[in-house]
């Protein structure tokens, strides 16, 4: 090796090993569990009878596996908007794909869950359960999270309940604030 070729290796190898110094200090915590409180809705939606509007609060929890592979649990107690003699509590549970997961900044998502509830009234003491289909946007600060969802959901239960079966529809929504660990 020629004695000129030395001060540019220790040149390059100082620019890298300080590009490796500062990628380092400047990494984030990585903070895998969220669990929040906010607000739940859910809306089934009948042709011909209308919609039945049910809102009232939930509790999430969420576990990121990485950036891009979350999961959740929300448990949630909610009435009927016109009446309050129908109470319904639930929880769902779902598997996101996205981006920012676990990340500071913005976060998008989509997933696929399951969702089983329990309508209790004076005329209905029935339990309901499917799939659904989720999606969300969200932003992650260093402590806390903020997260919009809407779900879609089968209707197969729902269509018991009006007899009919025809023209259901079900959507669910959450607006969740929380700490991350």
């Amino acid at each position: 090796m020629k004695l000129t070729h030395i001060p540019v290796v220790v040149i390059t190898l100082s620019l890298l090993f300080s590009n490796i110094v500062s990628a380092n200090g400047d990494k984030q915590t990585i903070k895998q569990w969220n669990v929040g409180f906010g607000s739940y809705a859910i809306t089934v939606d009948h042709e011909e009878k209308g919609d039945d509007d049910f809102s009232g609060l939930t509790t999430s929890t969420t576990f990121a596996f990485s950036d891009n592979m979350s999961i959740r649990g929300q448990y949630y107690a909610l009435e009927l908007d016109n009446s309050s003699d129908v109470d319904v509590s639930g929880f769902d549970v779902s598997i996101f794909y996205g981006s920012g997961l676990v990340s500071e900044g913005f976060k998008a998502y989509i997933g696929i869950g399951l969702y089983s509830e329990t309508h209790d009234s004076k005329n209905i003491d029935d339990d309901f359960g499917g799939v659904s289909l989720n999606g969300g946007i969200g932003y992650n600060w260093k402590s806390v999270y903020l997260d919009l969802s809407l779900g879609i959901r089968s209707t197969g239960d729902y269509e018991d309940l009006y007899d009919d079966g025809t023209g259901i529809t079900a959507v669910s929504c959450s607006l969740v604030f929380g700490f991350r660990y």
